[in-house]
């Protein structure tokens, strides 16, 4: 076999040499044959020198060499693709807008409403000896008013509740805008008198004050439950209803204006006060003023009447023949 190879390797040797060889002169061709054949002799000899023996070496055993096992993949489990659920649209939270800061809005102090009568608390007179006119503040023991009353004239009647508080001591300036002598009705202030929203207890003294300095003369104490006076004389005289007189007299020409010929009623609806000049006491048959009423006796001399209106006593006038009364203030003696 193995010569066969040798021969196989020469002759491709020689196929190559002569192909790739330059073209030689022309000379006589030699017997290739012999050549080849006296060629192969040699390498034969050759080789049969020089070829040793084989020696018998005895082959490894085989070493039991694991059979690697390809390794199972495990088929990969399909996973469960979620399901895609669309998130909710959110909402659009609303950018909350600041709110303007509410200015509270000052609730003022209900003033309170005026008595419609009196049903007790002070009763106070300013004038009769003097008078005085201006703003007039009060005090509640030694605690001052929030109210004051503005005086002007003479025999003015009115109802007025007095508020303080325990705190407030401070006596506001008021002024005083005029003043005179004596001799007419004096004013009347009358109400209740709170300290602190709470009655003021009886006793409590009530003072009046212009332009810094206190009314000595109108310093009066508080009673709350006051007992009505009443002068039984003078009241049967206001309240019996006077007849007009009979025959009535000859209608009166109106060219000649008689005015009113006679009076009937009662005079308790036409008269608004009366006052005792001796005492400067009053008598109102006016409801709202008859807890406050300090006279209680016959008037025993002149007097001062408010009348509502024009009234002409005749005859069967309660012995007042002749007398007439006309609408504001009138000063006599005739209601002895």
């Amino acid at each position: 076999m193995k010569l066969t190879v040798v021969l196989a390797v020469l002759i491709g040797m020689l196929v190559v040499a002569c192909s790739s060889a330059a073209p030689a002169p022309a000379e006589p061709t030699p017997n290739i044959d012999a050549t080849v054949e006296a060629r192969a002799k040699e390498i034969v000899a050759s080789q049969a020198t020089s070829i040793p023996s084989p020696t018998n070496t005895q082959a490894p055993s085989p070493t039991n060499t694991a059979v690697h096992q390809p390794t199972k993949t495990p088929k990969p489990v399909p996973t469960a693709t979620p399901t895609v659920v669309p998130a909710a649209t959110s909402v659009p939270t609303a950018t909350p807008r600041p709110l303007p800061t509410a200015t509270p809005t000052s609730v003022p102090t209900p003033t309170p409403a005026p008595p419609t009568k009196f049903e007790g608390g002070f009763v106070m007179q300013i004038g009769g000896s003097f008078q005085i006119e201006g703003e007039i503040a009060f005090k509640i023991g030694p605690y001052v008013a929030e109210q004051t009353v503005t005086l002007g004239g003479a025999g003015h009647m009115q109802l007025t509740d007095l508020y303080a508080t325990s705190i407030d001591s401070n006596l506001p300036y008021t002024a005083q805008t005029g003043s005179g002598g004596g001799g007419n009705p004096p004013n009347v202030i009358a109400g209740r008198v709170f300290i602190d929203g709470n009655y003021a207890p009886d006793g409590t003294i009530v003072t009046a004050w212009i332009g810094g300095e206190e009314i000595v003369e109108a310093r009066t104490t508080v009673v709350n439950n006051p007992v009505a006076l009443v002068p039984t004389e003078l009241v049967s005289k206001l309240e019996t209803y006077i007849s007009p007189p009979s025959p009535l007299p000859t209608p009166c020409p109106q060219y000649l204006d008689c005015g009113q010929q006679y009076y009937s009623g009662r005079l308790s609806d036409d008269i608004e006060v009366i006052w005792d000049v001796q005492n400067w006491k009053f008598y109102s048959p006016d409801p709202a003023w008859r807890l406050a009423n300090n006279y209680s006796e016959a008037i025993s001399g002149s007097c001062w009447i408010n009348a509502k209106n024009y009234i002409n006593f005749d005859k069967q006038a309660n012995r007042m023949e002749g007398v007439s009364v006309f609408e504001g203030w009138n000063s006599g003696g005739w209601m002895e």
